[in-house]
């Protein structure tokens, strides 16, 4: 716990150095300095949505980093990537299903395919081709079986049927 929240305060100074040009500090610094309060007014008048564009840029970093540190057996990060899928950025739920793709997590399927219902068309594009990458085509019969499926994501799927059979 006390090394998750000093890497969590690290990844925090991090953000707040190179985005906001803060002055470099130590983390015991910033905490006798309540650097929250230093945030506050390094974002004042840069806007709230830039602030929160840069933390999503690091979301997904950190789930890129997580993928490729195959932590596959490691429950705490598979709750963070399912967690991530619910994610306001559509590329952080993109990376989150890659990542649960290459983790051979046994729940990794099942959580993919709730992105099938996602309600942005590139989530579940990726997660079709995910579930394909893990299973095979049954996924895509499934799809356009199916009636809960989109429209959208049954041609996908049918396209993708023609595109891998020849």
């Amino acid at each position: 716990m006390i090394i998750t929240n000093y890497l969590r305060t690290l990844t925090e100074l991090y953000v707040l150095t190179y985005y906001y040009e803060l002055p470099i500090m130590t983390p015991n610094e910033y905490m006798f300095n309540n650097y929250k309060e230093i945030v506050t007014k390094a974002v004042i008048g840069k806007g709230k949505k830039t602030f929160i564009d840069k933390f999503t840029f690091l979301k997904e970093r950190v789930i890129e980093a997580l993928s490729k540190l195959k932590l596959d057996d490691n429950e705490r990060v598979f709750r963070a990537l399912k967690s991530s899928l619910d994610d306001e950025s559509v590329q952080v739920k993109i990376n989150a299903i890659e990542a649960l793709m290459e983790s051979n997590h046994p729940k990794a399927f099942e959580t993919i395919k709730t992105c099938l219902q996602d309600k942005d068309e590139e989530v579940r594009k990726n997660a079709l081709i995910a579930l394909y990458n893990l299973e095979g085509s049954d996924i895509l019969d499934e799809v356009i079986s199916l009636p809960v499926y989109k429209q959208s994501l049954k041609e996908e799927a049918k396209y993708m049927i023609e595109e891998y059979d020849e």
